[in-house]
């Protein structure tokens, strides 16, 4: 995982999840991968689960890095960076 990956599995630990979804389970799963194995390298679904739980939970998360990576990967890039 990169350290971003990292920074975002620690924040799923914290998130309080809506009942009836699958949202919880799959967000204990990239935990444990992360607290398992730091260095693991995740596929290319679970950096998208990732992600998507932490742009979906984002009012509960606290680092602005994050969530902006989060909405880059989920909505794309909406502006030119030069």
């Amino acid at each position: 995982m990169t350290n971003l990956e990292q920074r975002a599995a620690q924040c799923l630990y914290r998130i309080r999840y809506a009942p009836g979804n699958l949202h919880e389970p799959r967000a204990k799963t990239l935990h444990r991968l992360w607290k398992n194995d730091p260095l693991w390298s995740l596929s290319f679904l679970d950096q998208a689960d990732l992600w998507f739980l932490i742009w979906h939970y984002r009012r509960q998360v606290n680092d602005a890095e994050l969530v902006a990576h989060a909405d880059t990967v989920v909505n794309g890039a909406l502006e030119l960076k030069f």
